[in-house]
């Protein structure tokens, strides 16, 4: 099995100190993640999210976004679009948390709690309106006319575009 990383900044130009690095968490000998049952982990020290995209709920959002997908270009392009929103939502909900660092309210424990393992996972849960953008965007890419939460295919024939 291999063991690779994926690594990459994201930049969101609206948040001060908005530069987060983004690393795929190593799987073991045995093909377990390092983040068990775990999206994502949070390090401060060096502004750096650990992501498990062999996370379960991942896959599941992946699956949904795929299904009735037979092109290989477009299964690439949903793909990347699925990864992509996965890890704007972390790096908006860690710099937002961050934000709050100095605003006399929110205790250091607090914004701990906040940028937990668990509490980064849950904020990936979301499903309905991520895979609403994410139907339009991935739309967008590869052609396809939109109308309504619809889209055509290429025969012109409507397609439900919401599970």
């Amino acid at each position: 099995m291999k063991i690779w990383k994926y690594q990459k900044f994201v930049w969101i130009s609206e948040i001060p100190n908005n530069r987060l690095g983004v690393l795929l968490a190593e799987k073991e000998a045995d093909g377990s993640s390092e983040l068990h049952d775990r999206f994502a982990q949070y390090i401060p020290s060096n502004n750096i999210v650990r992501v498990n995209f062999d996370f379960r709920s991942f896959h599941h959002f992946k699956d949904i976004m795929l299904k009735n997908e037979t092109s290989v270009a477009k299964v690439d392009i949903i793909t990347k679009q699925v990864m992509e929103s996965f890890e704007l939502t972390l790096a908006e909900t860690i710099l937002g948390v961050n934000s709050l660092k100095d605003c006399g309210t929110w205790s250091q424990e607090q914004i701990n709690q906040a940028l937990s393992p668990e509490s980064l996972t849950a904020v990936t849960m979301q499903r309905y309106h991520a895979i609403q953008v994410l139907t339009r965007n991935v739309n967008r890419i590869i052609g396809k006319r939109v109308d309504n939460g619809q889209s055509k295919d290429e025969s012109g024939q409507l397609q439900s575009t919401v599970s």
